[in-house]
C-alpha cells in the first residue's frame, strides 16, 4: 500500500509536468502564429510564457532562440538579439537550438561590423559542428572575413533617408485549396483573356483547366472579383503555393490599399480627423511590414491578424479623402519607420510597450487617456464562474484543481495586471496575465480589478486590446473635441514625427 501511494504521487506529479510542458509548447506555437500575424510584441509575451513555464532546457532554449530571431528580423534590435543568442550559448549548450544560435550570432556580428567577433563565433561553430547544417555558409563567410579588414555595418531596412516613389504592398487574401476569379474586362492568362478562372491546388502545383503552373501573375484592366471573399480588388494578383495550399496575393499601390483599409478598421461615420490618424497609422504599419517581410511571399494579411482590408468594397468617400489628404505621410522615430501599434481602446490609461511586453520602444509610452475612458469599451465588467475559468486554464495545459482566488502580484504603470497568482487546492502558480488569464476569462484587456463573488470571479476593467499605441476610440473622441490628426497621433505616439515620403 505504501508503494502504491508513492507511485500515485509520482504519477500525479508526472501528469502535472506533462500538462505544464504542453502549455509551454502551445505558447511556442502561439508565438510563431503571432509573428505570422504581425503581432511581434504579443509573440514575445508567448515566448516568455513558454520559457517561464517549462522545466525543459530544450523548450527554454527554443523560446530564447525564437525571441532572439524576432528581435533580429522584425524589431530591428540586433543588440538584444545578440544578448539572447549568447544566453543560449552560456546556459543551454547541450540543446538542438545551440547550432542555430551560434550561426545567427556570427551573422549578427558580421551585420553590425564586428569582424573579429564574427570570425571567432564562426570558428567556434566549426569546433562544435564539423559537418553542421551551416558549415558551407560559414566556410564561405570565413574566407571573406579573413580577406576583409574593415566591415561596414549592414543598413537597417527601416531607416528612411529620402523621399521614395509610391510603394506597392503585397496583401495575402486567401490561403485555400481552390478559388474562383473573374473580371468584367477579363483576366490575362497564357496570352488569352478569360472572364472567369477557376484555380485548384493539385499535387503541390497550381491547376487551371488541367494545366499546371508553379506561379502565376494575373492582370486585368478592371477590378478582379474573388468569389470566396465576395469582394473586388484593384491591382494585380499573384498565385503561388504556400503551406500545402494556394496563396492569393493582391499586389497593389499603397494608396489604393489604404482606401480599402481606413473605414474597415474604423467607422465611416467617424470624424475625418480620426480617419486621417487611422490612415497614417495603417500606412506606417503596412510600410513597416513590407520592410521586415521582404523575404516573405506577402507583406500583410487582409484581416484582423494584421489590419482589415476589404478591397473596393471597403472604400468610402471618407476613406479616400482621409488617405488623399495625408498622402505619403508616415510616422518616424530616429529616422526609422515606427512599429505603429494601435488598439481599439486603451481604457482610461494607455500602456507602454515596456510594461506589457518588456520591450522598450521610445514612442510607445504609458500615459493617462481621458478620451478613451468616455467611449465604448472604456469600461466593462466580466463575470465568469470559477469552474469555467479553471476548465479553460486546464485546457491550455495547466493542472489546477479547486481554484479559489486570484491575486495580482505585478501591476504596470498603466494599472494593467501583468502577473497574477492563481491559488488552488492543489497549489498555486504565478502566470503572465496577457497570455493566460486574459484568454481564459475572455477579457478585452488586462486593465482590471478582480474579486470573488460567490462561485464566480468578477473583473471590472477597461480597454479593448493590448492598450499600446494609438487608441481608435480615443482618437475619435479627440477628433470630436476639435483635435487635428497630427495632435491625435502626437498624443498616442510620443516622440514620433510625421514625414511625407511620397
Amino acid at each position: 500500500m505504501k508503494y502504491f501511494f508513492i507511485l500515485l504521487l509520482l504519477s500525479i506529479h508526472l501528469l502535472a509536468d506533462i500538462k505544464t510542458e504542453r502549455f509551454a509548447s502551445f505558447s511556442l506555437n502561439n508565438g510563431d502564429l503571432q509573428i505570422e500575424n504581425g503581432h511581434y510584441l504579443e509573440a514575445i509575451d508567448s515566448f516568455r510564457s513558454a520559457y517561464e513555464t517549462s522545466n525543459s532546457n530544450e523548450i527554454k532554449a527554443k523560446a530564447i532562440l525564437r525571441e532572439a530571431n524576432l528581435f533580429s528580423l522584425y524589431l530591428d534590435d540586433k543588440f538584444i538579439a545578440i544578448d539572447l543568442y549568447r544566453k543560449i550559448l552560456k546556459n543551454y549548450s547541450n540543446v538542438s537550438s545551440m547550432e542555430y544560435a551560434i550561426y545567427s550570432l556570427g551573422m549578427l556580428y558580421k551585420d553590425i561590423g564586428k569582424r573579429k567577433k564574427a570570425i571567432a563565433t564562426f570558428e567556434r561553430y566549426n569546433n562544435y559542428y564539423k559537418n553542421g547544417k551551416f558549415s558551407n555558409q560559414i566556410e564561405f563567410m570565413l574566407r571573406r572575413l579573413l580577406k576583409t579588414k574593415i566591415l561596414k555595418p549592414k543598413k537597417s531596412p527601416l531607416v528612411v533617408t529620402k523621399s521614395i516613389k509610391i510603394p506597392t504592398v503585397r496583401v495575402l487574401l486567401s490561403n485555400k485549396k481552390h478559388f474562383t476569379l473573374s473580371s468584367k474586362s477579363g483576366i490575362q492568362l497564357d496570352n488569352k483573356i478569360h472572364k472567369t478562372i477557376q484555380v485548384k491546388y493539385i499535387n503541390g502545383k497550381i491547376s487551371i483547366n488541367n494545366k499546371r503552373y508553379f506561379k502565376l501573375n494575373l492582370k486585368s484592366k478592371a477590378p478582379i472579383y474573388v468569389a470566396s471573399k465576395n469582394k473586388r480588388y484593384r491591382g494585380d494578383m499573384t498565385i503561388t503555393t504556400y503551406k500545402n495550399k494556394l496563396a492569393l496575393i493582391n499586389t497593389i499601390a499603397m494608396n489604393d490599399y489604404l482606401y480599402g483599409v481606413v473605414t474597415s478598421e474604423s467607422f465611416d461615420k467617424w470624424d475625418i480627423e480620426a480617419l486621417k490618424a487611422q490612415a497614417i497609422a495603417s500606412r506606417t504599419y503596412a510600410y513597416y511590414q513590407s520592410k521586415v517581410r521582404e523575404n516573405w511571399i506577402y507583406d500583410i494579411k487582409d484581416n484582423t491578424h494584421d489590419q482589415v482590408y476589404n478591397g473596393i468594397n471597403g472604400e468610402t468617400h471618407k476613406s479616400i479623402k482621409a488617405v488623399d489628404e495625408t498622402l505619403g505621410q508616415i510616422l518616424l522615430a530616429n529616422d526609422k519607420i515606427t512599429y505603429s501599434q494601435y488598439t481599439a481602446s486603451s481604457g482610461w490609461y494607455s500602456a507602454s510597450s515596456k510594461e506589457i511586453f518588456d520591450v522598450n520602444i521610445s514612442y510607445l509610452r504609458a500615459h493617462k487617456d481621458r478620451f478613451s475612458k468616455e467611449m465604448p469599451n472604456g469600461k466593462w465588467k466580466v463575470k465568469i464562474p470559477i469552474s469555467d475559468f479553471e476548465k479553460r486554464l486546464n485546457k491550455m495545459g495547466f493542472n489546477f484543481n479547486g481554484i479559489y482566488a486570484l491575486e495580482p502580484i505585478k501591476i504596470g504603470e498603466s494599472g494593467r495586471v501583468l502577473e497574477i497568482n492563481v491559488k488552488a487546492q492543489n497549489g498555486e502558480k504565478t502566470l503572465r496575465t496577457y497570455s493566460t488569464v486574459r484568454r481564459a476569462a475572455k477579457l478585452k484587456d488586462i486593465l482590471f480589478a478582480v474579486k470573488r463573488v460567490g462561485n464566480s470571479f468578477v473583473f471590472n476593467g477597461g480597454g479593448f486590446g493590448h492598450g499600446v499605441g494609438y487608441s481608435q476610440w480615443g482618437g475619435q473622441k479627440m477628433a470630436k473635441d476639435g483635435y487635428k490628426y497630427d495632435e491625435i497621433l502626437k498624443f498616442y505616439y510620443a516622440n514620433a514625427i510625421l514625414k511625407e515620403l511620397w
